[in-house]
């Protein structure tokens, strides 16, 4: 008995050997594949010492994974049978797979994935995976090789008898491989890139488990919200309930610096992608944005300038409505809280206002958020004229949309029939964004190959080559702004417009200058009614955009604006000396409100503090007061933007009706109450005299099966029982939390009718539901 058991050890011993020789093997071959294809694609500074140490970690991880991991493996090798020990090649296989598709993504964004995963919708990461110019040819070769070394290594581990002479020592050779880990890990500073030395799949896991973990531990937010008006005190606060509400304050100076237009000028905003501040001037001797220099230096212009967020879909909400972010960023919300923007304020004063995009207005939810809005149309890649050459990425051409030249000229032909009407234009570029297609390639190749002559030092040429197709992308761009100005300033109405130039956040597939600048991006504001250029050197943001033009045309133009504001952001600042006042909180790649800026000093990942100096230049320091001062105001903002956005603690919804003068016809919020239904629920029937234009907006929490969750029903029934209206509404499959902005027309009504208002419940399945709120309204 004692020999068997005795065998059975060795036998564990021996085949769990194997199945760490077999990992060590794996762990080397994929930093080998790492590096040989890092070298291929880009050939980043700092590769091979990168990677040598990231071997060296990564060898130390797989001797601590080892260690941990053996307790387990022999209790199911003793207790449960060998058989379940398939259980270890299944994990193996798992682990494999899925950390072929981790660095398939560091690969594309030259950053480690993390819980950005989780902050992307599964038809948002499909289109940008379709339309990456990912090599599914690389990757396929990949994966057949891995399967077939995995079904080698996974034979042979337990046909192998390995020596257990030296597990022991092993084992203990575990724990110091740990333990070394850890501490290089946490503490380890070495010449050469850290994002290259990570290992990506523990970067990755450990990530996702710091991130569901701290929701355990991070401060509550009935805690903190009531904090906001405390930490933030620059401004005269309503009630504590509403956090961010505030009387708006018509103070600015944009004034000084524009003569007096005809009329109440039009606005344009074009929001370029991808715009790092550093673009529009000479880089390293190579200057690509020649035309958005010479403008800048014809404009007011900000070179200290914030977005608030490191991805897109920061900048709409930032800059039209100044509003909180929530936890994923407010236009990524499915319900979204009545606000004021840019956009139902200048409807309000009869301006026109339209959205323009060269892709997919669903991505990053911007039609829902600007149809929320009201907006009076949105012009996307569906609606473009068919003249223009649709750009088609990928070996099953997925219709991306439009180069931006394209765009321009789209936005010409589609406002120029509008001359004589006021509008708030918002054209949104794409060249500067992957796959970053151009125009005319051998145009822009040829160029680029004779400005990179110039270039004497290495380095820069290295660069240059490296980023080629990115640097490419601003000639691109560059040359569209050149021929909008062209054509626009030959029109009647260009003498009567204010444009205002930005980027929605730095390229992010750059190497990063500093931990501060994915959010550095400049801010233009030209018109051809300029009193004169001006630089400024004090630090603003998107946010600030939204009050300066509201109160610069309410006090030169009398226009109508709400009384209250809830815009986080206060005024552009017009000091031509830095400044580093002021307080700006950022959410980042990661869906996450852990960087903050605040009068001198930048809190990074709500860890490391550095202290700010001209040009955004950083120093690390170590000074916990300023810290916690910091963490203070992060914490609070945090608390009180989710509050705001999820707790209908934006502003009363009363005060968004009785500005924008919509009437109410009815409303119901039923929130925190649940609905268990089996038949169809009828919400409301309302007697209707001589209207026919209505909008609805509906939203609930889904709790049961969404498939066969009901639609909503909206019909009109005259007085003869006959239906003369029927719209029917249905969830989306993949959203189990949703909200309807409906349009209603009735057509050819001119006597009373009923409105009915129901879920229709086909399947006749029950059906639970809760937070229901519908509000019907007409202008």
């Amino acid at each position: 008995m004692i020999k068997k058991h005795i065998k059975g050890t060795e036998t564990c011993k021996s085949r769990y050997l194997g199945l760490t020789y077999f990992g060590l093997i794996l762990v080397i071959l994929f930093r080998v594949y790492e590096s040989l294809t890092l070298y291929q694609l880009f050939n980043p500074p700092k590769l091979w010492k990168s990677e040598a140490l990231g071997l060296m970690q990564d060898i130390f991880l797989c001797f601590g994974v080892f260690w941990i991991i053996y307790p387990i493996y022999r209790y199911l090798f003793d207790h449960r049978g060998r058989s379940k020990l398939y259980l270890f090649e299944i994990a193996v296989v798992f682990f494999v797979v899925a950390h072929i598709a981790i660095l398939e993504y560091f690969f594309y964004q030259m950053e480690p994935l993390d819980v950005f995963l989780f902050g992307h919708k599964t038809n948002e990461m499909m289109f940008s995976l379709n339309t990456s110019g990912l090599s599914f040819k690389r990757l396929f070769i990949i994966l057949l090789g891995s399967i077939l070394l995995l079904t080698i290594g996974i034979y042979y581990y337990k046909r192998i008898q390995f020596t257990t002479k030296y597990f022991e020592i092993l084992r203990w050779l575990g724990v110091a491989g740990l333990v070394l880990f850890i501490y290089l890990d946490l503490y380890g500073k070495f010449p050469a890139a850290s994002d290259l030395i990570k290992n990506k799949s523990f970067y990755f896991y450990t990530n996702i488990l710091k991130d569901r973990s701290k929701k355990f531990f991070e401060p509550s937010i009935e805690e903190w919200a009531p904090r906001y008006q405390q930490e933030f005190p620059d401004r005269k606060y309503i009630d504590p309930k509403f956090p961010f509400l505030h009387e708006f304050e018509t103070d600015e100076k944009l004034g000084n610096y524009l003569q007096s237009f005809d009329k109440a000028p039009n606005v344009v905003i074009l929001l370029t992608e991808s715009l790092s501040e550093y673009f529009i001037h000479p880089i390293r001797g190579m200057h690509f944005m020649p035309f958005l220099d010479s403008l800048s230096k014809n404009s007011l212009y900000w070179p200290n300038h914030f977005s608030l967020g490191e991805r897109s879909f920061a900048a709409n909400p930032a800059i039209s409505a100044s509003v909180p972010y929530g936890e994923i960023g407010f236009s990524l919300m499915e319900t979204y809280p009545y606000h004021f923007s840019l956009i139902n304020v200048l409807q309000r004063n009869n301006y026109f206002c339209s959205f323009f995009y060269g892709q997919g207005a669903w991505f990053h939810n911007k039609k829902h958020f600007f149809n929320f809005n009201n907006i009076d149309r949105i012009i996307d890649k569906n609606s473009f004229s068919n003249k223009f050459k649709k750009i088609e990425v990928g070996e099953e051409k997925n219709f991306w949309g439009y180069n931006d030249i394209d765009l321009f000229e789209q936005y010409i032909e589609s406002t120029d029939s509008l001359r004589n009407k006021t509008r708030l234009d918002i054209v949104f570029t794409g060249t500067s964004h992957s796959p970053f297609i151009l125009n005319d390639p051998e145009y822009y190749n040829s160029r680029f190959q004779k400005d990179i002559e110039k270039i004497t030092k290495p380095e820069d040429l290295e660069h240059f080559q490296l980023y080629k197709k990115y640097y490419q992308s601003l000639y691109n761009v560059d040359d569209a702004y050149r021929l909008l100005f062209d054509s626009l300033s030959k029109r009647s109405d260009y003498n009567n417009t204010i444009f205002i130039i930005t980027g929605d956040h730095a390229m992010t597939e750059l190497p990063r200058l500093n931990a501060i600048n994915p959010y550095k991006v400049p801010l233009i504001i030209y018109s051809p009614k300029l009193k004169q250029v001006q630089r400024f050197e004090e630090i603003c943001s998107h946010n600030d955009i939204y009050e300066t033009l509201l109160s610069y045309l309410h006090n030169k133009y009398n226009i109508t604006i709400p009384k209250f504001s809830s815009a986080l952001g206060n005024k552009i600042k017009f000091e031509k000396e830095f400044n580093n006042k002021g307080t700006y909180a950022f959410m980042n790649n990661n869906r996450q409100i852990v960087d903050i800026y605040s009068d001198g000093y930048y809190l990074f990942r709500d860890k490391y503090l550095f202290k700010v100096y001209k040009d955004f230049e950083l120093r690390e320091i170590i000074d916990r007061d300023i810290r916690k001062k910091l963490r203070n105001k992060l914490y609070a903002f945090k608390a009180a933007s989710q509050m705001a956005c999820y707790n209908e603690a934006l502003m009363p919804d009363s005060l968004y009706f009785n500005f924008t003068m919509h009437t109410i016809i009815k409303s119901h919020n039923y929130k925190d109450s649940i609905f268990f239904q089996t038949s169809d629920l009828v919400l409301d029937t309302l007697k209707i005299q001589n209207a026919n234009h209505f909008t609805l907006d509906l939203s609930c929490t889904i709790q049961s099966e969404i498939s066969a969750f009901p639609h909503v029903m909206i019909q009109a029934i005259d007085n003869e029982g006959k239906i003369i209206y029927n719209n029917e509404l249905e969830f989306p499959y993949d959203k189990n939390n949703y909200q309807f902005h409906e349009n209603i027309i009735i057509p050819g009504i001119n006597s009373t009718y009923k409105l009915v208002l129901y879920f229709k419940n086909s399947a006749k399945d029950a059906f639970q539901f809760q937070d229901l709120k519908w509000t019907l309204y007409s202008k």
